[in-house]
């Protein structure tokens, strides 16, 4: 594996004699595309000076590679006195010496460019278009504008919503799950039966979750270890999971048992009037806990650069098979969830439920801003896009619209949203 010591070093001896960036750099025999840059700081001329090796993805995401002490400052270059805005690279003067400020490729943009704001923002887009949305159904109807509407809007959304969610993360690695929506269906039935058969609910709802977790360990395992293509995994685990479900369950529904495994689907008041079940809480819950884990830790910036570009992700130290293998684990745990929380909504276990969640999941993915690409997008924007779609359908079947239209509705907007990520990227780049 590449070290920053070995980086830096390699970058100078092609060459490099002011702050800048070199593309392609070679470094122990292999190429790693996108943009690497050197961070200085020599405040005292006479001590040792840091240099910090930053890589720059095409998607503009940034992580640093590691931290090396030369002691030599004859070694390096000097840099010009005044501001220098050098491919990624902005350097400014300071008392006794100069330092190095990274920023994102595209950031020499002019800020109030609308474009540029949407694209770093990619939520953004999609918080409009619900809002817009809102807008037009409360204005259309009569019906479409009141609390209780609304929260039915939204407690539609729970199950879909909880499968995008476990989506997310795996598309963020630029990779797809068509299996989720069989997993979380096989996962009811296997709770149900359990607890059916006298298992303690809590126990076996456990292990209907674990269960879930390690279906989604076998996709990551052939992802990482075979190197098969994500979309291809998935859609055979689609056909094994829906055929051992079928199996299991001989084809037929079986009643959930009353208690903990329909809990979920207990309505409560917020504030005292506006109406909730807890099926909505948890998943909350579970957007909350994965936008932290995305956003504030180790892992989810490891997301970030794997989808971003892997073998660059793999130089900088990143071990790409384990953290891909993790993003699947996360994402079938979460699917379990899924599973428990359609057990609150129908009290019944269907072998053929939800066979087209997994291209909803996808199609909330997508409308809220998640590149298909990897590296780009979040939980927030999935939130929005699941909930674009509810509201879409929810407003067109209050207005009289046949469904035929709804699905043409959705199915533009996901081809406008992936088109709308292409055009980003391209100007990002």
């Amino acid at each position: 594996m590449a070290t920053a010591e070995s980086l830096a070093h390699e970058l100078r001896s092609r060459g490099w004699n002011t702050i800048a960036s070199l593309l392609n750099v070679t470094v122990e025999g292999r190429e790693i595309s996108g943009t690497w840059v050197c961070e200085i700081d020599d405040d005292n001329q006479h001590q040792p000076v840091d240099v910090n090796v930053y890589h720059y993805g095409p998607n503009g995401h940034v992580w640093q590679a590691g931290t090396t002490t030369h002691e030599a400052r004859a070694s390096l270059p000097k840099t010009p006195l005044g501001v220098r805005r050098i491919a990624g690279a902005e350097t400014h003067c300071r008392d006794g010496g100069m330092a190095t400020t990274q920023t994102r490729l595209g950031d020499s943009l002019k800020p109030n460019n609308a474009g540029v704001v949407f694209a770093r923002n990619p939520a953004l887009g999609p918080t409009v278009a619900l809002l817009i949305a809102i807008a037009f159904f409360s204005i259309a109807t009569n019906t479409f504008f009141n609390i209780d509407n609304f929260s039915a809007v939204v407690n539609q959304t729970t199950v879909i919503g909880a499968l995008a969610l476990g989506q997310t993360p795996i598309i963020l690695t630029a990779g797809i799950d068509l299996a989720n929506a069989a997993i979380a269906v096989f996962g009811t039935i296997l709770i149900t039966q359990l607890v059916s058969g006298g298992l303690p609910s809590p126990i076996g709802l456990a292990v209907g979750i674990v269960a879930c977790g390690a279906i989604a360990m076998v996709s990551g395992l052939l992802v990482t270890q075979l190197r098969l293509p994500p979309f291809i995994v998935t859609l055979g685990m689609l056909a094994v999971m829906t055929a051992v479900t079928n199996l299991y369950s001989g084809g037929t529904t079986h009643p959930v048992p009353e208690g903990l495994l329909t809990w979920l689907g207990t309505q409560t008041y917020l504030f005292g009037g506006i109406p909730m079940t807890y099926g909505m809480g948890v998943t909350a819950i579970l957007f909350a806990i994965t936008w932290a884990a995305l956003a504030k830790t180790a892992w989810g910036r490891h997301v970030y650069a794997i989808g971003d570009d892997p073998e660059s992700a793999r130089f900088t130290g990143i071990n790409v098979r384990v953290n891909l293998v993790s993003v699947y684990i996360v994402a079938g745990i979460i699917y379990g969830f899924a599973a428990w929380i359609a057990m609150g909504r129908t009290p019944t276990a269907d072998p053929n439920a939800y066979q087209t969640g997994n291209l909803d999941s996808i199609t909330a993915v997508v409308i809220g801003g998640t590149s298909l690409f990897g590296g780009r997008g979040g939980v927030a924007g999935t939130i929005i896009g699941a909930l674009i779609v509810a509201v879409l359908r929810s407003g067109l079947t209050q207005m009289g619209i046949d469904s035929n239209y709804q699905n043409l509705a959705t199915g533009v907007l996901v081809i406008a949203a992936v088109a709308f990520d292409q055009l980003t990227r391209r100007r990002m780049s």
